[in-house]
């Protein structure tokens, strides 16, 4: 997680959103980074949980997705 959180650090463009492949225990922090960046949205992977982090980040007007696969949704609007 700390490594990811690197990356998006490192990076020379503005970040439009995130996808989130973490376990739920690094979504707080992941979060707090994506508030401290405004990121305008995050999307938490099928699987990942976390209402109270998802609700700091909806209060910091980051939009949020969660627990959805990426992928699934992609062939299911586009195919």
């Amino acid at each position: 997680m700390k490594r990811q959180l690197r990356r998006w650090l490192r990076l020379e463009r503005k970040l439009t959103w995130s996808t989130c492949f973490a376990a739920q225990s690094f979504v707080p922090d992941l979060v707090d980074e994506a508030v401290r960046l405004n990121l305008p949205a995050i999307w938490l992977q099928e699987g990942v949980i976390h209402e109270e982090a998802a609700e700091k980040a909806r209060k910091a007007g980051i939009f949020v997705v969660m627990d959805r696969c990426i992928l699934k949704e992609h062939r299911r609007r586009f195919s």
